[in-house]
């Protein structure tokens, strides 16, 4: 499940201090939404964070 959806927008500010998310899999996308972030508001901020997905199989 992404944070953040059409119905609740991520309306933060996520600071990752250089800090990555690895391997990340994402394996349902029967939503339409799809990723770490399904919605952020025009006002948020996702910054200094790396996101490697991990390898197709």
């Amino acid at each position: 499940m992404p944070i953040g959806d059409d119905s609740y927008v991520f309306t933060g500010e996520l600071y990752g201090n250089g800090y990555s998310v690895d391997n990340l899999t994402i394996d349902d996308n029967s939503s339409g939404i799809a990723g770490l972030f399904g919605a952020i508001g025009g006002q948020s901020g996702i910054h200094d964070l790396k996101i490697n997905l991990a390898p197709k199989e």
